[in-house]
């Protein structure tokens, strides 16, 4: 998180009820926080369940100092509850947060500069999943209250969910006088760790020049890059080396229900060239394959 430009922070593990009650309904936690006998204050009458609301203070803070641009992380314990374990020590929760608010750059000559948008801030969270060598994260739909509608996602491996990710509600950032948007990641390091590729391989460049070819399909709105891509890598087989989404478009031109997804695919052999018959060939059998298992068309020029 460092090398990416997002600061530390190190928040209080004592936050107020209301605090409390907006962050667990924002990560979907339903056991009630652990509520101190003898609190000094209100602001500090409840054990965090999570990490959000200390940045969220944090962020706040900043904002008001003057700061246009705020990148924190935190990397600690939420504390819970658990009905079997009545009497006995909270159950710790090591977690890792981070929060993206204000401009894209902490000092630009553009005066007019824009403010992060979501994707720029999923951008950073899959770049440090990709460092952490998270074995093929993937972004599911997610709703929750606290969240920004259709803005929110839960990452997940083959195994087990891992954490979420978003932009936060105006309700919500009104309760800590935030007026710009504000971006979250939050990920459980427990899960983590059991999704980490614990090896890993490297490989020469190849001899031989690729292929490039572009093309775009009409797909159901329901379906997603991961799908598409997925089954785009399984078709194809080792001849495509890279997959990259490069346009969405949903407006004139395009099929009632449908949406297009442009693609830009690379293709290279080890050991020769491939020739443009090969290539189409292969081209022809994914379009056949997204056909059947996506329900996408290839959309002609």
């Amino acid at each position: 998180m460092l090398a990416r430009g997002v600061t530390e922070a190190w928040t209080t593990t004592l936050i107020s009820q209301s605090e409390a009650d907006a962050t667990s309904a924002l990560l979907g936690e339903s056991t009630p926080p652990i509520r101190l006998a003898n609190p000094m204050s209100r602001e500090g009458e409840v054990l965090r369940p999570n990490l959000v609301a200390g940045l969220l203070r944090a962020c706040a803070h900043n904002l008001r100092q003057g700061a246009e641009s705020v990148r924190l992380f935190e990397v600690g314990s939420g504390f819970q509850r658990e009905p079997e374990r009545a009497g006995k020590l909270p159950r710790e929760i090591g977690m890792l947060c981070a929060t993206v608010a204000g401009a894209r750059y902490e000092h630009a000559h553009d005066g007019f500069q824009a403010l992060t948008d979501f994707f720029e801030a999923k951008g950073l969270w899959e770049a440090w999943l990709e460092e952490m060598s998270v074995d093929t994260p993937k972004w599911r739909t997610y709703s929750s209250p606290g969240w920004k509608p259709g803005a929110s996602a839960e990452v997940a491996t083959a195994t087990s969910r891992i954490g979420w990710a978003g932009t936060l509600g105006l309700d919500l950032l009104r309760a800590w006088e935030i007026e710009v948007p504000v971006h979250l990641f939050a990920v459980l390091l427990d899960p983590l760790a059991s999704s980490v590729r614990t090896s890993a391989s490297a490989s020469l460049p190849a001899r031989f020049p690729p292929v490039r070819r572009d093309v775009a399909f009409f797909v159901p709105e329901s379906v997603t890059h991961g799908q598409m891509e997925a089954a785009l890598r399984e078709v194809a087989g080792p001849w495509l080396v890279a997959v990259e989404l490069f346009d969405v478009y949903a407006g004139p031109g395009t099929p009632p229900g449908m949406k297009s997804l442009a693609y830009a695919l690379r293709f290279q052999h080890p050991e020769r060239t491939l020739m443009e018959s090969e290539v189409a060939e292969v081209q022809d059998r994914m379009a056949a394959a997204l056909a059947k298992s996506c329900g996408a068309r290839l959309r002609e020029r």
